[in-house]
């Protein structure tokens, strides 16, 4: 939800209009946006019932194409991460988190191989 690098080269649009699968890597970003006080993630979490990484997630497999690997370290991990699917926000709700999601950036931070 931060790094919008996929959106903003037309990288998503391209996997979309020529069926190619875009995986989302460390989509919940090392768990800062679980562990983060996110108002727009929060009230939608309250909206539908979910947790922010449930909606964070949910987020992404909304959109055409796109798939996501979410690391689980627990039962309770693996437990949120199946709560994601089997239900839809809103369309509208969809595009407020594309909106007004804080802190987007339009491109990721290289890090340097070691």
């Amino acid at each position: 939800m931060i790094i919008r690098e996929p959106e903003k080269t037309d990288l998503l649009t391209y996997c979309q209009e020529n069926d190619v699968i875009l995986t989302a890597y460390r989509p919940l970003d090392r768990g800062m946006l679980i562990t983060s006080s996110i108002k727009v993630l929060e009230k939608m979490a309250k909206k539908y019932g979910k947790t922010p990484a449930q909606i964070a997630l949910n987020w992404l497999i909304s959109q055409k194409n796109v798939i996501t690997i979410s690391k689980m370290n627990s039962e309770k991990h693996i437990l949120d991460n199946l709560g994601t699917v089997g239900w839809e926000m809103e369309k509208s709700d969809i595009e407020l988190l594309r909106r007004e999601f804080p802190g987007q950036k339009d491109r990721s931070e290289i890090l340097p191989l070691v």
